[in-house]
């Protein structure tokens, strides 16, 4: 027979376990809030990088306490969903492809093509020399190339006669920037402890580009912060048109990105998506699940016509490929 005591044990947990959705939602709901004010908290900006994963987890914990009998779990529930449908708004340009661009350059811009890649320094160098060679983009930013990937990169000189390679003795490799256009005497800049590396290249009538290839320490607790600080005068100072590629290990809607982004007059290109996810993961799941760290910024002289990421190599980041144009505007210098 059930005692009195045994009956409030069971109804105080039969109360806790239907409160339990609501107040794990909650819980998202506050990482989600917090993650938009990166700017003013900075270790709140680590949330921002999981706002989308935490929408859909809110999402599922609203419906879950929404089902719930009792008024306050149904009011925490519209509060959750509500957090779920505002990360939600933030983060989708940047995750959904934009079909509405064009994608032809127009009144006769010529057209080039920009390839993205983390090579992930221990990664097998075959499938990714195989791609550089397979798209042969104008310009290719990569990061995580130690002295075994800049050997491996000799393949592709043909296409590539021109290149900047910064810091390939760091511990995981520098960045490099590979270019079918003739890169500047004595433009190159790099600053390997700040994963940076900037070229400017010839283009012809099109005037000259600035290319920049970043590779970012992770988020708060770590030096991502104090690195992007640190690149502040470096990125202000860089001419215009400008294309910045690279694995920044920070989501395009986040503080960190926009502070990048404000200090080198850029902006981050839309409709990009995931692009990361641990290797012992199925590659598939970079696409669907992973994190959208690898970004394109570009300079308002820059009229990008599409971007999309592309088949993984053995690296845990997918490329990605941008076509753009760069459009004339009086008044700018090029």
């Amino acid at each position: 027979m059930e005692t009195h005591g045994g009956r409030r044990i069971s109804f105080g947990l039969n109360r806790l376990s239907r409160a339990l959705p609501a107040v794990a939602g909650l819980c998202a709901a506050a990482a989600i809030a917090g993650g938009f004010f990166g700017t003013a908290i900075r270790p709140l900006d680590s949330f921002a990088h999981f706002r989308e994963h935490l929408a859909f987890v809110a999402v599922f914990l609203a419906v879950v306490s929404m089902a719930v009998s009792g008024s306050w779990t149904k009011f925490a529930g519209l509060v959750v969903g509500g957090s779920a449908v505002l990360a939600l708004l933030s983060t989708t340009p940047f995750t959904v492809a934009d079909t509405s661009r064009t994608q032809t350059a127009g009144n006769g811009d010529r057209l080039y093509s920009h390839l993205q890649m983390n090579l992930l320094f221990d990664a097998d160098t075959a499938p990714a020399v195989a791609l550089i060679r397979e798209l042969e983009a104008d310009f290719v930013t990569l990061q995580e190339a130690p002295p075994r990937w800049i050997k491996a990169l000799q393949a592709v000189t043909d296409i590539y006669p021109h290149r900047f390679a910064c810091g390939a003795s760091v511990p995981v490799g520098g960045p490099v920037i590979l270019s079918r256009w003739p890169i500047e005497a004595g433009s190159e800049e790099c600053k390997a402890n700040l994963g940076f590396a900037s070229a400017r290249v010839a283009l012809g009538k099109d005037g000259k580009l600035t290319l920049v290839s970043q590779h970012l320490h992770w988020p708060w607790p770590f030096q991502q912060w104090p690195q992007i600080d640190a690149l502040s005068g470096a990125l202000r100072g860089l001419p215009r048109p400008l294309l910045i590629g690279g694995d920044f290990n920070a989501t395009p809607w986040s503080a960190a990105i926009a502070s990048f982004a404000e200090a080198s007059e850029t902006i981050p290109i839309e409709g990009i998506g995931p692009t990361f996810a641990p290797s012992d993961l199925p590659a598939s799941w970079k696409r669907s699940i992973g994190l959208a760290i690898d970004n394109v910024l570009a300079s308002r002289e820059i009229d990008i016509l599409s971007t999309r990421t592309l088949k993984p190599t053995a690296s845990d980041h997918l490329p990605v490929l941008t076509r753009f144009s760069i459009v004339r505007r009086t008044g700018i210098p090029y």
